[in-house]
C-alpha cells in the first residue's frame, strides 16, 4: 500500500474525509449530526470541577486564614486542581465535531486525528495530575497522624507509596513520549512511522490495575490509627465520609480498568474512550475531595461563629436602642475605655463612629453620659452599621 505522503491531493482528501472506521453492515456513517452525549458528559466534567474547587477553597481558607498553617500538600492540591482544569480545557476542545459516546464510523478520519492528539495530551495530564494528588493525600496522612520528628508505620508506608506512585506515573509518561517515531505518529497514523518502543494499549491497562492497587494502599494506611482515636460524633461522621469516598474512589478506578479492557478489545475507539475519560474525571475529583473535605467543618464552624457574633452584637444594639431610642450610641476606639457613650443626636456628626452606631431621633440636651458594660454582655465587636428608627422598624444591617 503506498504511503499517504506519496498520494496526490485528491487522493489524500478522499482518505481524510472518509470514516475513521468502516460502519457495521447495514449502517451508514452520520457525520453531520451523529448520536452523542456531549452535553451530559460535559455536565459531569463541570460538576466535578465545581465540587473540587469548592472543597479546595474551603481547605485553603481553613489552613491559610483560620489556622495560619501552610504545608506542601496545600500547594500540591492547588497544582493538582490546575492540571485537572487544564485537562478539562483540552477535553472540551477535543475535536471540531461531537465525540462523546460517538461511534468511530460517524467521525471523519481528519477529525479523528485531531481527536487523538488531544487524547494524547489529556492522558499525559491525567498521569501527572493523579501522581500529584496521591502524593498530596499521603503527605496529609503523614502531617495529620505522625507527630513531627517521629517515625512510625504510617510514615514509612506513606513515604514508600509516594515514591512508588511518582516513579510509576513518571515512567509511564516517559514511555508514552518515546513510544513512537516520529513523535507525531502517536496520534497521526497516516505518517510513515511506528510505535515499537512501547505498547500504549498495554500500558493503559497496566495503569488501570496499578491505580486500583495504589488506591487500596492509600485507603488502608491510616485505618488502624483512625478507628482507635477517641473523637466526638461529628468528627467520626467526617471520618466516615472520607471512608465512603475512599471506597467510591476504589470503585471508580475498578470501573476505569474495566473500561480500559473493553477499549483495548474494541476498534470503536471514541465510544469506549469516553467511559475512560469519565472515570478519570471521577478519580481526580474524588482525590481532591478526600484531601480537602476534612478541613471543611472548621471552615463552616468559623463562618457560622462569625455570623452568630454579628447577630449577637446586633441584638445588643437593638436592646440598647429600646432603652434610649432618641440618642445616638457609638463605640469608642480607645483600647483603655471599652464603653458605650451617649451623645445628643444633633452632635453625632462630631464624633467618629468607626465600629457601629444606632441612630435615633433628636435627643434631650445635656452632657454625654457613659454606660458601663458589664462582664459577659459585649465580649466581641464586629464592623457593621445598624439603624433603627423610633417607629421600631426592622433594622438594616450592612458591612
Amino acid at each position: 500500500m503506498p504511503s499517504f505522503s506519496s498520494l496526490n491531493y485528491t487522493e489524500q482528501q478522499a482518505i481524510l474525509n472518509a470514516p475513521a472506521l468502516d460502519p457495521p453492515p447495514g449502517m451508514m456513517s452520520n457525520f453531520e449530526n451523529p448520536p452523542n452525549n456531549d452535553r451530559a458528559t460535559y455536565a459531569v466534567f463541570f460538576l466535578s470541577l465545581a465540587l473540587a474547587a469548592l472543597a479546595l477553597l474551603g481547605r485553603l481558607y481553613t489552613r491559610w486564614f483560620v489556622l495560619r498553617k501552610y504545608t506542601v500538600a496545600d500547594y500540591l492540591f492547588i497544582a493538582g486542581y490546575g492540571l485537572f482544569a487544564a485537562q478539562f480545557g483540552v477535553v472540551y476542545r477535543m475535536a471540531p465535531v461531537p465525540v462523546m459516546f460517538v461511534h468511530l464510523w460517524d467521525i471523519r478520519r481528519k477529525d479523528f486525528i485531531i481527536y487523538l492528539k488531544h487524547v494524547f495530551i489529556t492522558s499525559e495530564l491525567y498521569l501527572l495530575d493523579i501522581a500529584i494528588i496521591k502524593a498530596a493525600i499521603l503527605l496529609d496522612w503523614i502531617h495529620i497522624f505522625i507527630p513531627r520528628g517521629t517515625r512510625s508505620f504510617i510514615f514509612w508506608a506513606a513515604s514508600a507509596t509516594i515514591i512508588i506512585n511518582v516513579g510509576f506515573y513518571i515512567g509511564l509518561i516517559i514511555a508514552h513520549q518515546i513510544a513512537c517515531t516520529p513523535y507525531a505518529y502517536s496520534w497521526n497514523k497516516l505518517l510513515d512511522g511506528n510505535c515499537h518502543r512501547a505498547n500504549i494499549a498495554l500500558t493503559t491497562v497496566i495503569a488501570g490495575a496499578f491505580n486500583i492497587a495504589s488506591d487500596i494502599v492509600i485507603f488502608l494506611i491510616p485505618q488502624r490509627v483512625i478507628w482507635k482515636l477517641k473523637m466526638p460524633r461529628s468528627r467520626m461522621i467526617g471520618i466516615s465520609v472520607l471512608f465512603l469516598l475512599g471506597l467510591v474512589a476504589i470503585a471508580v478506578t475498578t470501573l476505569r480498568l474495566v473500561s480500559s479492557l473493553r477499549h483495548a478489545q474494541s476498534a470503536d475507539f471514541t465510544y469506549f474512550f469516553t467511559e475512560i475519560l469519565l472515570c478519570a474525571t471521577g478519580e481526580q475529583a474524588i482525590g481532591i475531595l478526600i484531601g480537602c473535605i476534612p478541613t471543611l467543618p472548621k471552615a463552616i464552624a468559623t463562618i457560622n461563629q462569625s455570623a452568630l457574633m454579628e447577630r449577637l452584637s446586633a441584638s445588643k444594639l437593638r436592646l440598647l436602642s429600646k432603652i434610649s431610642p432618641k440618642v445616638t450610641w457609638y463605640h469608642t476606639d480607645s483600647a483603655e475605655n471599652q464603653s458605650l457613650e451617649l451623645v445628643p443626636a444633633d452632635q453625632a456628626r462630631l464624633f467618629p463612629k468607626r465600629h457601629y452606631s444606632v441612630m435615633g431621633g433628636s435627643g434631650p440636651s445635656g452632657d454625654s453620659h457613659v454606660v458601663p458594660v458589664a462582664d459577659g454582655q459585649i465580649y466581641r465587636t464586629a464592623e457593621f452599621h445598624a439603624t433603627e428608627s423610633w417607629e421600631h422598624k426592622q433594622p438594616s444591617l450592612g458591612p
